[in-house]
């Protein structure tokens, strides 16, 4: 018997292979006075085509934004009922302070007991205002519950990645590691009401993000900061609006082109500067992180220009662009890093892209074009130390006070700046 059974013909059914093909519609939207009575745009986006009843909503604000926008959550209130047709806050604001941003298990339990009791529609939403940690933690509350939840992002750091928040849930760990995406938010509002209340450290670091982004994957973008970088750092309003527009039209072609939209791992264009970053906190605890941005993409860019990558105009147009923005590009404990380089006795350092925490370099192949290396010539970016020190000492900063700004005349080029409108970006993401 059993030998009879071993003898049928074992039967190996086709493979079934079908390939599904998601159609994201996905929009930035930027404006002024996002909660004002008289812009409807949020509550009309909120209600949608729709609009039979009002949309429930949950609003969750970073408690550092309300130290300038003291009225934010009374205006907040008063929109809502003005435009109570379109749609409701289901309770009142949950207000994150920054010492609780990253108890991300504690807000959890929270944001469930609010909602739980809620009999929520189909759609419904959670409205997130406040910077990065902020928005990250928002990212996390909408994939933590088993209910489907419209994320919609206000970021008030003007330069914010506009089309995902990144990060990797750990369920045994109060914090979260910046690696890969929980959700893509319904979409993203950009508020220029936030530039007005910018202090000068805000200002900067949202210019430098500019920078940075521009470097990596946008060259037209570049040529333009290069070009209105006197009247950036003047604090130009439609100037700046202007780098907003294009930095979220920069982020939204990244991902509406890269190969696969939801895990941007593969190259992540924020990453640049930012092994040089982990160097310098090592190194001082002074520095604020845009001024060792700075430091990093000055150090980074000099390095490809020594392994060839850029041309010594393009080394030289970043540079002078991060010194009229005032940033020290040297600091006393380079010199130091660059002596434990000479005596190092290793020539480089280097990993594969198989190691899980091995080295991975962002570089500028080119102005707008960035690549990922896996190995660095100590020796060059000992010599990349010494040349950044060398081109401070001939380059001094131009340092921008209150009394100045109105006679400020240095400029890289000239140009004509000019006002943009209230606008929407849309991508189709298949």
């Amino acid at each position: 018997m059993v030998q009879s059974l071993q003898q049928k013909k074992i039967m190996n059914l086709e493979p079934i292979h079908q390939n599904v093909t998601v159609n994201v519609k996905y929009n930035v939207y930027l404006t002024t006075g996002l909660f004002n009575f008289k812009n409807p745009l949020l509550a009309r986006f909120i209600a949608g085509k729709n609009a039979d009843q009002p949309k429930q909503v949950l609003a969750i604000v970073d408690e550092e934004l309300l130290r300038t926008w003291c009225r934010l959550l009374w205006q907040l209130d008063c929109y809502s009922k003005l435009y109570s047709n379109m749609f409701t806050l289901i309770c009142k604001p949950l207000v994150v302070p920054k010492e609780e941003v990253k108890t991300y298990i504690h807000w959890r339990e929270q944001f469930h007991k609010l909602i739980e009791p809620v009999k929520l529609e189909q759609e419904c939403y959670l409205l997130a205002i406040g910077g990065q940690n902020v928005l990250t933690l928002a990212d996390y509350l909408v994939t933590s519950t088993y209910r489907q939840i419209n994320l919609i992002r206000v970021p008030v750091t003007l330069m914010a990645p506009n089309y995902l928040g990144i990060g990797e849930r750990n369920q045994t760990s109060k914090t979260i590691k910046n690696i890969n995406n929980f959700t893509l938010p319904y979409t993203v509002f950009n508020d220029f009401a936030f530039i007005k209340k910018m202090d000068e450290t805000e200002w900067r670091s949202s210019i430098i993000e500019a920078i940075r982004l521009a470097l990596m994957l946008d060259a037209d973008f570049f040529e333009f900061l290069a070009e209105n970088i006197s009247a950036l750092v003047a604090r130009d309003v439609d100037i700046m609006q202007q780098a907003v527009h294009r930095y979220a039209k920069s982020c939204l072609t990244h991902f509406s082109t890269n190969s696969n939209p939801y895990i941007i791992r593969n190259f992540n264009p924020f990453d640049f500067g930012d092994w040089s970053i982990s160097k310098l906190e090592k190194l001082t605890n002074r520095l604020h992180s845009s001024e060792a941005l700075a430091i990093g993409i000055a150090l980074n860019s000099t390095y490809s220009y020594l392994i060839g990558m850029l041309s010594r105009l393009e080394w030289q147009k970043i540079l002078k662009i991060l010194v009229v923005l005032s940033f020290d590009l040297y600091v006393p404990e380079l010199a130091q890093q660059a002596d434990k380089l000479k005596n190092s006795s290793q020539s480089q350092i280097s990993s594969t892209t198989e190691e899980k925490d091995g080295l991975s370099l962002k570089l500028a192949q080119r102005i707008g074009k960035g690549t990922e290396v896996y190995e660095v010539n100590l020796s060059l970016y000992r010599q990349a130390i010494i040349m950044v020190q060398e081109f401070v000492e001939n380059n001094p900063k131009l340092v921008i006070t209150p009394t100045t700004k109105k006679n400020f005349k240095h400029r890289l080029y000239e140009s004509k700046p000019s006002r943009i409108q209230s606008v929407a970006i849309g991508y189709n993401v298949g």
